[in-house]
């Protein structure tokens, strides 16, 4: 991606069942504890990148999206909506709220992604709409994928895809080491394949979570 063009960092999350293996054979490691080591160093290097963080009454950070069996959600935690009855409120994730959050994901379910995509839509409107009306002037969004797994949706988020080519970069990473993880690497490739707007990095039995992290900070930087 061109250095010039402002972007916009989001990151969608996998946080399905299988995340709970472990990464490699024999590995003590789970894909879930390399996923948590990932986000943790992106949320504390990504300190200070957030377009947009400083209007935000959380402070700003790493707007993220976790997605699992056909639903997704907004991940973060907002120190000025916190209450009795609403302990963790929706926000952007940083390096403050990260272990105050990482606790209350849903973890289980199977690999649905088009929900959360279509979350990346909303925020989008909802971060740019009002400020610049010329959606042409937006900010290119930097988009990052972390999965284990064969979508069961892909002809969905491919189609999603497709639809943002120009205005859209996206590192899907592709964690794990089973059959899942290589039909899922098979299939971010065929996408990569046809929209150069979309690389895939093969994690195949990985636990370098800063390596990995690093992938990813040389597109949202």
């Amino acid at each position: 991606m061109p250095d010039e063009i402002r972007k916009e960092p989001v990151a969608v999350i996998d946080i399905t069942g299988s995340m709970g293996d472990a990464v490699a054979p024999h590995s003590t490691m789970t894909k879930k504890q390399l996923l948590e080591n990932i986000m943790n160093i992106l949320t504390q290097d990504l300190a200070g990148l957030d377009t947009q963080g400083g209007d935000e009454a959380s402070g700003g950070g790493l707007y993220t999206i976790w997605f699992a069996d056909g639903n997704a959600d907004e991940i973060g935690f907002d120190r000025e909506a916190v209450s009795p009855e609403k302990p963790y409120a929706k926000g952007d994730l940083n390096s403050a709220n990260f272990t105050a959050f990482w606790r209350t994901l849903p973890w289980g379910g199977g690999t649905y992604i088009e929900p959360a995509l279509n979350l990346v839509d909303e925020h989008m409107h909802e971060e740019f709409e009002s400020k610049i009306k010329d959606s042409t002037r937006w900010p290119v969004l930097a988009l990052a994928i972390i999965t284990d797994g064969k979508l069961f949706d892909m002809t969905e988020a491919n189609a999603w895809l497709r639809s943002r080519t120009g205005n859209a970069y996206v590192l899907t990473i592709v964690v794990g080491s089973d059959d899942a993880q290589h039909q899922a690497v098979e299939q971010w490739n065929a996408i990569a394949a046809t929209n150069k707007h979309v690389r895939v990095v093969d994690a195949h039995a990985s636990v370098d979570a800063h390596a990995l992290a690093q992938e990813l900070l040389s597109m949202f930087s």
